[in-house]
């Protein structure tokens, strides 16, 4: 048995993709716990207005499949238990209404609230141990992990970690409009909110480091950088991409709402003094992250939207669908169609 256990740990850390790590854990349980569905939660918005993600779910059944998987889901009104289950970190079991046992588990040593829930005929004392300490390994291990896709500068999201955190958002949203197209079909033809790519460059920034040296300008990128995370939602992922460049994934929202959002952010940042050098003013573009495209063509249009406020004067917003419906931009079309390069 401990030759196994240690087995187990092996594989549960061999992994480097934080989304296979996930799938490993609830695998790994499998093999000495029978659970007709194990769940990982996380807490994205406590109390008033609780918001959890089920980053990930195993259904176990008698009929084929006997295994169904789901992730990247949202239940924005969630059970009070689950949400002070996550929110209180203690380990709890319950009996639910057929007779099952229901085991929630804190994931402890992760940055962001997470919770290990199952649902079983029975679970014994000693599986409910294994689990808690398979649930603090996976904490541990995801904490590693996530500081591998953090920027060392900023403390930002790296590059690195774009593309997953892109899949993420676009599934989730996919799984909104599913259930937006389920409950109100009239609506799910034409959303208002969509997910947003952004793109925000600090203006002039090689004159900073040319006049008052890299030191000051990594203060800067530093201060911009804290300036950012505290004035953007927790829900919207925000990267260092290289340089004075800054990437955001935000949240779905309508174009006027995100256009505000950005503006006054580009407003905040022009009536602030940075340390020594003063005033600094930033330039974004932004547009619409669809999942029909390819994540080259929506950084690519992103990216036109940033350069048309380069060339207008810059300490601008502008947003590239709007550009094109109003014919300053040519629109951008799928990369494979566009491009000129013979593959074979």
């Amino acid at each position: 048995m401990n030759k196994q256990i240690l087995e187990s740990v092996i594989t549960l850390t061999d992994n480097k993709d934080i989304d296979s790590v996930g799938i490993s854990l609830l695998s790994t349980i499998a093999e000495y716990v029978y659970f007709e569905k194990a769940c990982l939660y996380e807490l994205e918005r406590s109390w008033p207005n609780p918001a959890i993600n089920v980053i990930l779910e195993l259904k176990v059944q008698s009929e084929e499949p006997h295994f169904v998987w789901h992730a990247n889901q949202r239940l924005d009104t969630p059970a009070m238990q689950l949400v002070t289950s996550i929110d209180s970190l203690k380990r709890s079991v319950t009996e639910n209404r057929n007779g099952k046992t229901e085991l929630w588990v804190p994931v402890t040593g992760a940055e962001c609230k997470l919770a290990l829930h199952l649902v079983a005929e029975d679970i014994t004392s000693e599986n409910k141990s294994l689990i808690s300490a398979f649930a603090r390994i996976y904490g541990n291990y995801l904490r590693v992990l996530v500081e591998s896709e953090k920027d060392k500068l900023t403390g930002l999201l790296n590059r690195h970690s774009y593309e997953r955190h892109l899949r993420q958002m676009l599934a989730k949203q996919a799984h909104r409009q599913k259930k937006l197209q389920q409950e109100i079909p009239q609506r799910a033809s034409h959303p208002e909110d969509k997910p947003w790519l952004v793109i925000i460059d600090i203006d002039h920034f090689k004159k900073v480091n040319d006049v008052f040296g890299h030191v000051c300008g990594d203060e800067v990128l530093l201060t911009l950088s804290q300036k950012m995370a505290g004035y953007f939602r927790s829900s919207d992922y925000v990267f260092r991409f290289g340089g004075e460049e800054f990437v955001i994934i935000m949240e779905p929202a309508t174009r006027s709402d995100a256009f505000k959002k950005l503006n006054d952010f580009r407003k905040d940042v022009e009536e602030d003094r940075f340390p020594l050098v003063g005033k600094i003013t930033v330039s974004v573009g932004f547009a619409e992250a669809s999942q029909e495209e390819y994540e080259q063509v929506l950084m690519e249009r992103a990216d036109k939207a940033l350069y048309y406020a380069k060339e207008h004067g810059r300490n601008a917003v502008f947003c590239y669908e709007q550009l094109v419906e109003e014919g300053r931009l040519r629109e951008q079309t799928k990369a494979v169609e566009d491009s000129d390069i013979d593959l074979f």
